[in-house]
């Protein structure tokens, strides 16, 4: 869905979702890496 006057995306309630998802995701693996350094 885009505002038509700026051309903006709105994000959908899904892709809010897995975005979300995608960066709590990304945010525990950095932590584990950091609690683990191999």
């Amino acid at each position: 869905m885009y505002e038509s006057r700026t051309g903006r995306r709105w994000l959908s309630a899904a892709e809010v979702d897995r975005v979300g998802y995608l960066a709590n995701a990304r945010a525990v693996l950095e932590f584990l890496a950091a609690e683990h350094p191999s």
